[in-house]
């Protein structure tokens, strides 16, 4: 069956949705209906939900152009007349495409739902007298009037808040309060009617079963256009081989229309009529009224809103889901001949002129979605697909400005540099800031380039364009950015019963190689579910030894290769219970860099963190109390219930961790409403010590380093249920002034806990109540809005607080560079901060963030950001510091996560760098072979200047660390060739497209074969092979974004070691 919408022509894409299913036939027809959702994205990583009578009842994240059906259950289908709650709402994260389709037996009707940015407040909804038509096509005289005196009208509020409607009618007007998101469906009396509304409604004119032929109905569904859209000139598409079309022209002015075979016909104002235009049958027709008017071109069965003139656009998409469909598409005559159906031009010698008119038509198949566009005029495109029944509309317009270059959901833009650089250098420079060198592919890209420069009086000079030459071939071809990139798809399985695996690291490099770490309680150590706590260790060197430790016994001691994560699991009784000094601590070491999370389930209690390794631990920590049921009581609004309730939220748990292999002392110092309490631990090598906070804010001043863990084992997220969290405290030296609270997708309610300060500015206001009280939670409903900046007097630690979820948050001072994201699950999602002058420039491994969807931050030079995502990724800015945070949700759709894995603080161009390159010579002279293998035997190889920057850090480099004379480079000759080539380890590149000769190099062949670096110079000679110089050693960069992490992850289980009492 067909799948294509009945959408109006301006672009039919946005964000936010609404539309309700009316009743296909009859709500008791003995058939089973078929109700969907058909949702495409415009972008990649597009978010989407479904909202059903406020409900969420999908959720998804989607590819671009891949359409997808969302399946709606049989009883969403209305057929009660008054108000209705049961409507459908979509929201998404980018911009999106929606169809609704309904089915019942061979009743099919769909409709482009259209988003909320195109509702109006005022529509004219005519008198349809079907059967006028009905009666004069089959001669006959029965009296149906009644039948078809049922069409119905649905009126949707687009808003959520109270919307106050009337309903004009002859009789006397109606007046509805239609309350956010509802509906309101009402009986036609065969009168012309209008509807007003204070605020943004939806219009839509339908009837259950309208009479196709003898003994036969089919349900017709038209989303109306508000009066704001009437136009005075059409093109009404001809589509069937029969004459029995029918035009209704309604009006809400006295008015005229005329045009094709029509009779001259006068409208008087609030009043349609519906009129035979049996011409169409030859081909389309142009039709005009003497003022704003609109049309319906009606046939038995069907129902079709025409394009008005006003409203063509430069390009449609054209979904299609059978083999059988048309598109109609209407371009002016002179330039029919540059339609572009996606890369191709439209070639076809079958358009027909339009009489009366300067356009023409062309009906062309289509097997599949295409988008079909017009460089440089707006057109018009119908489709129309063959079930039993014929039926279709007005394509989905995607952008009313022509483009050049294409069908553009985003305008071109041109940037002239005015600084002088080579043409590499300009490829390069273009695509970093997210763009690529202007290549004009066609004559009107051309005149458009052209039109640019002239009006740039700075410009009197050439200009790089995107066009060169292969070296190989000489054929001229266009350089597209990243035109040659790879893809590496990564397979992704789960053999383990986590919900989520979120890591929840604090913003210092989270990678080392000493850890410490203990289980805390999950829920309860009784609980009769099977409790899952594991270590997942990610390496990113090959040959990287790992052991863990337990209660001082090696359990563990493997090898790991680069990219490689093992899941390491513990016995049940790891978890820490009991308040007392323990040594089931879990320490980690490793021979090079690792990433350490630790994981914990039970049931639908999950809870995950980054370990951070021991150099970012600290010896003076400050926890406030969190007044968890003052946010309870709050938010369900039961204080009188939960105020005996304080001892539940008092037993927040500290774990502290002795991280060294000395004893430890650590004064604790408990304050409350009681006064000060101070009492001393002491911890032997590696050993914790679990207390209980006793709502009290704790003070922690350790001889040593230690490791400090809040937790509680069973937190009141509902009224019936709890999970546990955990949360690494920041020490006293990680703390700051400024913060960027990031917006969690799904976090109803947000509170926010800072540490003692007198001021806490947010949109210029002081928020903090309580001066100096750090137990204090201060309400954030603005989060809901997008992320927020927050300042306060002085350093302070800041918490985000909803039920289930405490989040560490970053200080400012600790954006970095780039960042590591771990997510197991197809619904992680990774809010980014950033500049607003550079994000664009923001990177998800190698690849640039390409999105529309950055939201500026008030009162800050930020913007943020959120990213669906899964599995492992490197986020990274080549010129400036960002935030990143990561988050999932359990299955109970509790959102938890923290600050992402920092990787390196210092923006790089080049990457996220793992390893810097290096460079080393050596005073002991050799030939090029025996220096090639000196190179290679230290993992290094012969430097190789390849480019202009390699050359000036190898330059850099000798400056200060070179001897006199001359160096070998990895630069020779091939023995069979001559050519020259690159020897890089023992792969070989002969691609040389930068030297730096000196005057007279290189030699012949025959004389030198080898190329040598002066040290005093910088410049290049060709020398004999045997000739004895100093080797020059390089080893490249290593960066993390160009790592492939694997997710097939291994598992080792531990059974069995011995606790100490």
């Amino acid at each position: 069956m067909a799948v294509i919408g009945q959408g109006q022509s301006w672009d039919s894409f946005g964000l936010n949705f609404i539309t309700i299913f009316p009743e296909n036939i009859a709500f008791y027809y003995p058939q089973r209906p078929n109700h969907a959702l058909n949702i495409t994205a415009l972008y990649p990583n597009t978010k989407v939900e479904v909202f059903v009578s406020g409900v969420s009842t999908y959720e998804d994240t989607m590819p671009a152009g891949k359409p997808v059906s969302v399946p709606l259950s049989s009883g969403i289908e209305r057929h009660q007349f008054g108000f209705i709650s049961q409507t459908v709402r979509i929201s998404s994260t980018k911009d999106i495409v929606v169809q609704s389709i309904s089915k019942k037996g061979d009743s099919v009707q769909t409709n482009v739902v259209q988003p909320m940015k195109h509702y109006g407040t005022f529509y004219t909804i005519p008198s349809l007298n079907y059967s006028q038509m009905f009666n004069t096509f089959y001669q006959s005289a029965k009296n149906i009037s009644k039948r078809y005196s049922s069409f119905r009208l649905i009126i949707i509020s687009g808003l959520d808040l109270a919307n106050s409607v009337t309903i004009v009618k002859t009789l006397g007007n109606q007046t509805y309060t239609l309350y956010g998101y509802n509906a309101l469906q009402l009986q036609m009396d065969g009168t012309e009617t209008a509807v007003y509304a204070d605020s943004k409604v939806a219009v839509m004119l339908t009837h259950p079963c309208v009479e196709l032929e003898e003994c036969r109905c089919n349900m017709v569904l038209n989303q109306l256009f508000p009066d704001t859209l009437k136009g005075t000139s059409f093109i009404v598409p001809s589509i069937l081989n029969t004459s029995n079309f029918w035009l209704h022209v309604s009006s809400s002015v006295k008015n005229s229309a005329s045009g094709g075979d029509l009779k001259p016909t006068t409208l008087d104002a609030f009043s349609s009529k519906l009129l035979s235009l049996p011409s169409l049958q030859l081909g389309s027709q142009f039709i005009f009224t003497s003022y704003p008017a609109s049309l319906r071109l009606v046939v038995p069965g069907m129902i079709i809103e025409p394009i008005s003139q006003d409203m063509f656009s430069a390009c449609y998409l054209a979904p299609v889901s059978s083999t059988d469909a048309m598109a109609l598409i209407i371009a002016e005559t002179n330039y029919r001949d540059s339609v572009y159906i996606d890369r191709d031009l439209l070639l076809s010698t079958k358009w027909s002129s339009i009489a009366n008119s300067a356009y023409s038509s062309v009906l062309v198949s289509l097997d599949d979605t295409h988008v079909i566009w017009h460089p440089s005029t707006k057109i018009a495109v119908y489709v129309f697909e063959m079930s039993t029944n014929v039926y279709g509309g007005p394509a989905i317009a995607l952008s009313s400005k022509p483009d050049p270059l294409g069908c553009a959901l985003e305008p071109s833009k041109f940037d002239v540099v005015i600084t002088p650089l080579t043409w590499p250098e300009s490829l390069q420079y273009c695509m970093l800031i997210s763009d690529e060198l202007f290549s004009p592919s066609n004559a009107a890209a051309q005149a458009e380039m052209a039109n640019i420069l002239n009006n740039n009086e700075t410009m009197n000079e050439g200009l790089w364009i995107g066009v060169r030459r292969s070296l190989l071939t000489l054929d001229w071809y266009r350089q597209k950015a990243w035109s040659n990139k790879s893809t590496v798809l990564r397979t992704m399985r789960f053999h383990i019963l986590f919900m989520s695996l979120v890591c929840s690291g604090l913003s210092l490099k989270s990678f080392g190689k000493d850890f410490i770490t203990a289980f805390p309680e999950n829920v309860a150590y009784y609980h009769p579910q099977m409790s899952f706590n594991a270590l997942q260790i990610t390496a990113f060197y090959n040959n990287t030894l790992v052991s863990i430790t337990t209660n001082y016994t090696i359990v563990y001691d493997h090898k790991l290769q680069s990219g490689q994560t093992k899941i390491v699991h513990f016995p049940k009784y790891i978890e820490q219970y009991q308040y007392t000094n323990s040594t089931v601590f879990v320490r980690v070491n490793s021979t090079q860099k690792i990433v350490v999370v630790w994981l914990s389930q039970r049931g639908d209690s999950v809870q995950s963190t980054v370990v951070q390794p021991i150099k970012n631990l600290g010896k003076w920590y400050i926890i406030p109390f969190i007044k968890y049921n003052q946010m309870m009581a709050s938010l369900y609004n039961t204080s009188d219930q939960l105020a005996l309730d304080d001892w539940r939220y008092s037993s927040f748990r500290l774990i502290i961790i002795n991280a060294e292999n000395n004893a430890n002392s650590i004064t604790v110092r408990s304050v409350s409403t009681d006064g000060l309490k101070k009492f001393d631990i002491i911890l032997r090598p590696y050993e914790l010590n679990q207390l209980q906070t006793n709502g009290s804010e704790i003070r922690l001043d350790c001889s040593g380093t230690a490791a400090v863990l809040l937790t509680h084992p069973c937190l009141e997220t509902t009224r019936c249920g709890c999970n546990m969290v955990v949360s690494h405290v920041l020490p006293r030296g990680q703390w700051g002034e400024t913060f960027v609270v990031p917006s969690v997708k799904n976090l109803n309610t947000a509170w926010l806990q800072v540490t003692n300060t007198t001021t806490v500015m947010h949109k210029g206001q002081n928020i903090k109540t309580q001066t100096y009280n750090s137990s204090e939670l201060i309400s954030f409903p603005d989060l809901k809005s997008g992320s927020q900046f927050i300042s306060s007097a002085n350093d302070v630690s800041m918490r985000l607080i909803s039920p289930g979820l405490v989040v560490e948050l970053m200080p400012e001072n600790m954006f970095a560079a780039c960042f590591l994201v771990q997510m197991n699950s197809t619904e992680g999602e990774a809010v980014i901060i950033a500049e607003t002058t550079s994000r664009k420039n923001v990177y998800v491994d190698i690849d640039l963030l390409a999105s529309t969807d950055w939201k500026p931050i008030p009162d800050s030079n930020y913007s943020s950001i959120s990213v669906s995502l899964s599995g492992t990724h490197v986020i990274w800015h080549p010129t400036s510091r960002i935030g990143v945070y990561m988050f999932e949700k359990m299955e109970s759709r509790i959102p938890y996560g923290s600050p992402a894995v920092i990787l390196n603080e210092v923006p790089d161009r080049d990457g996220c760098v793992a390893d810097s390159a290096y460079y080393k010579t050596n005073t002991t002279v050799m030939t090029w072979p025996e220096s090639y293998h000196y190179c290679l035997n230290m993992s290094y190889q012969l430097s190789a200047p390849s480019s202009e920057k390699a050359q000036k850090q190898m330059t850099d480099f000798l400056q200060n660390n070179g001897g006199p004379g001359y160096l070998w480079i990895g630069l020779r000759r091939s023995l069979f060739t001559s050519e020259w080539y690159w020897q890089k380890g023992n792969d070989s590149e002969y691609s040389v497209s930068y030297t730096k000769w000196a005057d007279g190099h290189p030699d012949k062949p025959w004389k030198a074969l080898c190329a040598s670096m002066s040290n005093k110079e910088f410049s290049w000679k060709s020398v004999p092979c045997c000739t004895k110089l100093r080797p020059f050693c390089y080893k490249e960069a290593k960066y993390f974004n160009e790592m492939a992490f694997d997710t097939l992850y291994d598992h080792f289980s531990i059974t069995c070691f011995c606790p100490s009492s």
